[in-house]
């Protein structure tokens, strides 16, 4: 009986050194999720991420999922062209450090782990977009002829008139440019 105890206690230390060995404290302990208050210029900005829409109007707060989210942002508002933005993650957050040190008994391994895993990096806090005016599409008048063409069809019947392909050399030697140029005319 008590020989099987010992095996189990023994088998659970080595799975849990395991783990720790192979995992990197900040990699487990930081959240998935992070607070991102994003600022516009304009209470009527739809913002997306990643194709998701995370919030409109000139101020809010939401949370990104460090992991999954690419960082892709699209304002999008009526009237205007469609701004497309990318947002980094530029940071680490306070509680890397420490937890980075834990790394260090426990060998290298966690500690490379730690240092690339998306949960260790951090999207900045504030992200703000301005949506300028050169944004602004053009207002159709009734004057304005609009022409949508979707298919297009090339058929070159005379080849003589096509495209053409020239040959050109390069001249090292300016002692024989004359002879060069004759010799290309008559290529």
């Amino acid at each position: 009986m008590y020989i099987y105890t010992i095996k189990k206690v023994t088998s659970l230390v080595s799975l849990i050194s395991a783990i720790l060995i192979l995992s990197g404290c900040a990699a487990m302990f930081l959240p998935e999720n992070q607070k991102v208050i994003v600022k516009s210029n304009n209470a009527n900005n739809e913002i997306y991420l990643d194709n998701e829409l995370i919030g409109k109007g000139k101020s809010f707060s939401t949370k990104i999922n460090k992991q999954d989210a690419q960082g892709q942002i699209v304002i999008s508002r009526k009237g205007y062209k469609n701004i497309n933005d990318v947002i980094l993650k530029s940071r680490r957050q306070i509680a890397f450090y420490p937890l980075l040190i834990l790394d260090l008994p426990f060998g290298y391994l966690g500690f490379g782990v730690d240092l690339i895993s998306p949960n260790c990096q951090a999207y900045p806090k504030e992200i703000t977009i301005n949506a300028s005016e050169e944004y602004l599409l053009p207002v159709r008048k009734e004057s304005d002829k609009y022409l949508n063409i979707s298919n297009i069809k090339l058929d070159i019947n005379d080849k003589e008139k096509d495209l053409v392909d020239i040959q050109v050399g390069m001249v090292f030697d300016m002692n024989n440019l004359q002879k060069s140029i004759q010799d290309s005319e008559k290529a």
